[in-house]
């Protein structure tokens, strides 16, 4: 239980960093070209894999979906172009 509030507690600190206030009530107009997965050792590196994809998928930018923490790191997002 510790475990899930402190990445929670990271995880939106982290998200949360990079997104102004109206930015997080935008939609996005732009279109959306997939989605990428990615399975990791630490948060950090999670994130820099799903970037990483996005940007070999050909997008312009992407909101993290979902992250998990446990044994690994795994976790999904939107790619926009």
């Amino acid at each position: 239980m510790n475990k899930f509030i402190l990445t929670a507690l990271v995880l939106s600190t982290t998200l949360t960093a990079f997104i102004t206030p109206a930015q997080a009530t935008q939609t996005h107009t732009d279109a959306v070209i997939g989605t990428v997965s990615a399975t990791a050792s630490t948060l950090t590196e999670l994130e820099n894999l799903l970037q990483d994809k996005a940007i070999r998928l050909g997008g312009n930018h992407y909101t993290i979906t979902s992250a998990r923490m446990g044994n690994r790191t795994t976790g999904t997002a939107i790619v926009y172009k």
